[in-house]
Parts: structure tokens; C-alpha cells; sequence
């Protein structure tokens, strides 16, 4: 059983051997895994009081989009070698959180 609990500002790094189910716990946690085989028997994951084993269809892209967000371990399939990396970045933020180019440029990172 997985148990932990991020703060606001906070960033979780999940780290373990190949296969020990580190990306099936973030693919969990926001409901991104092949629903309904896969499923929670016990527990729950909130995010800012919202349930999401039980959030609607618009209330979980609303905070996969904007809210929850995740690279995983295999930077080849997750990020374009092509692309530079702030590019990426960037393209997320004027996508999802409606920015424009220079701010999305110019926001400061929290890490």
C-alpha cells in the first residue's frame, strides 16, 4: 500500500527498480489506466478535496491539464529529442493554462 501526501509548492520523485510500479502509481493516481479492469479495492487519491476515483470525465481533465502533472522515467517516449525542452515546457503552459508565448517564456520555476 502506497501512502503519501504533497503540499502545495512540494514536487514527489518516485523512484525504485524497473518494474517495481512506479509509473503504475502515477498513471493511478490520476485515473489514467484502463478503467474499469483496472480498479482501487480500498483507498482513495484526493487532490484539493476532490475525489478522484470518483470525478467526472470534465473535473479529471480539468485537473490532469492544469493541476497534476508528470514526466516518466523514460524521457525518449514522454519528451521530443527534436524539440528543445522548453519548448515543451512552454507549449503545456500556453496550451493548458492559456499563456502567451513570453509569459510562458518568462514564468519562474518552483522547483
Amino acid at each position: 500500500m502506497f501512502f503519501f501526501s504533497i503540499n502545495r509548492g512540494e514536487s514527489l520523485a518516485i523512484v525504485g527498480e524497473s518494474g517495481s510500479g512506479k509509473s503504475l502509481t502515477a498513471l493511478s493516481v490520476v485515473r489514467l489506466l484502463p478503467y474499469p479492469d483496472a480498479h482501487h479495492p480500498t483507498g482513495t487519491v484526493t487532490f484539493d478535496g476532490i475525489d478522484i476515483g470518483h470525478a467526472k470525465g470534465a473535473e479529471l481533465r480539468k485537473i490532469r491539464n492544469k493541476r497534476i502533472g508528470f514526466v516518466f522515467q523514460e524521457p525518449l517516449t514522454s519528451l521530443n529529442p527534436l524539440h528543445p525542452i522548453g519548448k515543451q515546457i512552454m507549449e503545456v503552459l500556453i496550451l493548458h493554462q492559456g499563456m502567451k508565448e513570453d509569459q510562458a517564456k518568462n514564468k519562474p520555476c518552483n522547483f
